[in-house]
């Protein structure tokens, strides 16, 4: 075995550090204050600078050289002698689709013809003297959005990396014109101080600190690299504030769910930074590297369904085109694997899955979780996912920002998503009845009378949202409370109760005093997939085929509707409404991209009438049910104790399982079951005939210290007082409780 010799010089004042190395493809580093280190051969030559900026250019670099070569043959016949394009406009103050960005994603293309080896492009003087022009021309002209995140983000993100691809052609930059770029880079792009603390928070300091990690290298500045470290893995702590939370769940622009979007910006972004960054003084810590991890494997992806995301947790990004769309986040994972070798399984099985290699359910466990700090509930079994949004005191309703998200008004208000194969929802928004969002109880009005969400600021009107976790199973409960405008005054309580097979959805109390306005709850909203089985309360079957149908079933005429391979079961019946139709849309809807859209959609709601005074509705979501026929001998162990106003409850009798929603103090009697209690809350008992049972307790409130619980069940002697103790610590008020001793 050859001998590997190395001598290290190190300069303290910018921490450069140099290798020479022979007869080893990989060599071992060890600096001061760092752990052992795995270089290739042809990284150990390099300072930490250009090993940076190395790891950066060479992954701008995997692209298809034919295709690049063929971008910039086009893009540079649009370059005028200015350099500029001649079809972009900069005067262009946009807030979306700024069309001046479009300027240096064609000088990319073009840097990477004449910096690829390759091409027939490379080193070429015209093209080299066409990108120094289009770079001056940048400067002096110096576009400006009126977005804010343009300027500090956008810009300085893309000036960057066209620098560093530009860093390795021959010849260099004109050094003035370089230095000019790096100025303006750090003038756009902020400096985290008090004041900017509102917009530079969670993803969107990731998003600053990257260019500052950019300009770092460029200028060979230590400072500023170790700054921009700093400040993209600070938002790797879980916070009251934005960004992760003490449940898991991720929050931006104020206490607003974003696990998917901006979630999404920091998972990718902090996983691209680790990767040029590992094995360097300034790699990610072990600790940063749990935090992260810990999000991705409990919330981030199980927020997943086969290659999209589930609908509520992405914010106003749903109005975007495939903005569900995750099939590339297994590139990212890849890298995941080579920080995380403990959970390989977990990302390889992820990742088959975005790749569409094996079906949607594959690798899925049962979970069930609360997400308390963000009125987030998500259910997970292998064959489908469900989950719940709700907005309440203290979290906000879901945001209008740069006109995306026009009629999302009502996502916040108990939205439900059931997917199986993820694909139920996939740009389906430009067709949706935005009055009709599933899970939702709401008044029909027109798009034009649907109140815009607020950008901020937009809290929810009642306290109470929240639910609770045990083992694998939860509720969760909400007081509906609409306030914003005369059109949407509307109130109820509604519940969800989460079983195996099963999920219980209950209404009551749903009261709208406006005229003229028929309020329904509505079931589901989805792409329609093949014909839908109606079976009505004789068991007589009607398959409904087509799309251009609209049904109405009056009363206690329907037991259930099979479509979708789900099964929706009403066992109380009800003044039900199936519509099979065909759609046409356009995003600009919703959004501010003029594209049109069409597709057959499949809705399914529940009519309560005119200026209902105490309206309810009582329906069983089963999902993945085999087909139609099963559904017909559905024989439901599934007993529903309680829909009133003031309490909600449900019991499964083979899984032992009793939910309940008080939602003001209270008591009900079932058979050998008394449950009492002092406050307004949401409770499970987990082995109900058991000696022995399992209580789980929850405020939605956030605001009890203690419930009084009295019981009494079956295996008792007699009731039984619990005292249960709430969490008061910040970030856990509103968690779960267990007690399996009393």
């Amino acid at each position: 075995m050859k001998q590997v010799k190395i001598l290290f010089i190190i300069i303290l004042s910018n921490l450069s550090f140099f290798t020479q190395a022979q007869g080893k493809d990989v060599i071992n580093i060890k600096l001061p204050g760092m752990d052992d280190m795995v270089l290739n051969k042809d990284e150990a030559t390099l300072d930490v600078f250009e090993l940076i900026m190395t790891r950066i250019a060479e992954e701008q670099k995997k692209v298809t050289l034919s295709y690049v070569e063929r971008d910039a043959e086009q893009f540079m016949s649009l370059l005028d002698t200015l350099g500029a394009f001649t079809d972009i406009n900069y005067a262009d103050r946009g807030r979306t689709n700024w069309t001046p960005l479009i300027h240096f994603d064609r000088l990319k293309r073009i840097a990477l013809a004449y910096t690829l080896k390759n091409s027939k492009y490379y080193g070429d003087t015209l093209i080299y003297n066409s990108l120094v022009t289009a770079l001056q021309f940048w400067y002096e002209r110096n576009p400006q959005s009126d977005n804010w995140w343009m300027q500090k983000i956008a810009t300085p993100q893309r000036m960057g990396v066209l620098l560093i691809i530009l860093h390795f052609g021959e010849p260099a930059l004109p050094t003035d014109l370089l230095e000019n770029l790096l100025r303006q880079m750090a003038d756009m792009g902020g400096d985290f101080s008090e004041d900017e603390s509102s917009s530079i928070l969670g993803a969107n300091k990731l998003d600053v600190a990257t260019h500052w990690i950019y300009r770092g290298c460029l200028s060979r500045d230590k400072a500023v690299l170790e700054k921009g470290v700093e400040q993209a893995f600070a938002s790797l702590t879980q916070t009251n504030g934005e960004g992760l939370q003490y449940d898991w769940s991720y929050q931006q622009h104020g206490p607003q769910l974003y696990i998917g979007g901006y979630g999404n910006v920091l998972v990718n972004g902090t996983i691209n930074l680790a990767r040029y960054l590992r094995d360097t003084p300034y790699a990610l810590s072990d600790n940063k590297l749990r935090i992260l991890t810990t999000f991705i494997r409990s919330t981030f992806l199980p927020a997943i369904r086969g290659s999209n995301f589930m609908y509520n947790v992405v914010g106003r990004s749903l109005t975007r085109l495939n903005g569900l769309n995750q099939s590339d986040f297994w590139m990212t994972l890849e890298e995941l694997i080579k920080l995380d070798s403990a959970n390989v399984e977990v990302y390889k099985t992820a990742q088959s899955r975005l790749r569409g290699e094996v079906p949607a359910e594959a690798g899925i466990t049962p979970k069930h979780y609360h997400y308390w700090l963000s009125d987030y509930t998500l259910h997970q079994r292998p064959s489908y996912t469900f989950d719940v949004r709700l907005s309440s005191k203290r979290t906000y309703r879901s945001e209008i920002i740069n006109e995306e998200n026009l009629l999302g008004y009502f996502l916040t208000d108990g939205a439900t998503c059931l997917v199986k194969s993820g694909k139920e929802y996939a740009n389906i928004f430009p067709l949706w009845d935005w009055t009709k969002v599933p899970g939702t109880t709401a008044p029909a009005l027109q798009a034009s009378q649907i109140p815009q969400p607020r950008p901020k600021n937009n809290y929810g009107k009642n306290p109470f949202a929240g639910g609770l976790t045990i083992d694998d199973y939860g509720v969760t409960g909400f007081h509906l409370q609409n306030k914003q405008q005369k059109l949407v005054k509307i109130e109820g309580k509604k519940a969800w109760f989460f079983f195996d097979q099963e999920i219980v959805c209950l209404g009551n109390d749903i009261r709208y005093k406006v005229k003229n306005k028929n309020v329904y709850t509505t079931i589901e909203q989805c792409y329609l997939s093949g014909d839908a089985t109606m079976i009505m309360q004789n068991g007589d079957m009607q398959t409904i085929v087509g799309n251009n149908t609209i049904n109405t079933y009056r009363d206690s005429e329907l037991r259930a509707v099979y479509h979708g391979g789900n099964g929706y079961y009403f066992p109380e019946g009800g003044d039900i409404i199936v519509s099979m139709l065909r759609k046409e849309g356009n995003w600009n809807f919703i959004s501010p991209v003029n594209r049109e859209a069409s597709g057959d959609l499949f809705t399914l709601y529940i009519n309560h009438g005119e200026t209902p005074s105490n309206g309810g509705y009582c329906y069983y979501l089963i999902p993945g049910i085999q087909s139609a026929e099963h559904l017909q001998a559905y024989q439901p162990e599934i007993s529903v104790l309680s829909n009133t106003s003031d309490l909600q409850a449900v019991i499964h009798q083979k899984l032992s399982l009793l939910g309940v929603v008080f939602y003001a103090p209270g008591s009900f009697t079932f058979g050998q079951i008394t449950i009492k209690s002092n406050r307004a809350c949401v409770m499970m008992i987990k082995d109900l005939y058991s000696s022995e049972p399992t209580i789980a307790i929850a405020d939605p409130t956030h605001k009890l210290k203690e419930v009084l619980l009295e019981i009494s069940l079956p295996a008792f002697e007699s009731m039984k007082q619990v005292r249960c103790t709430l969490p008061t610590e910040n970030g856990y008020t509103g968690s779960t409780v267990i007690i399996s001793d009393f």
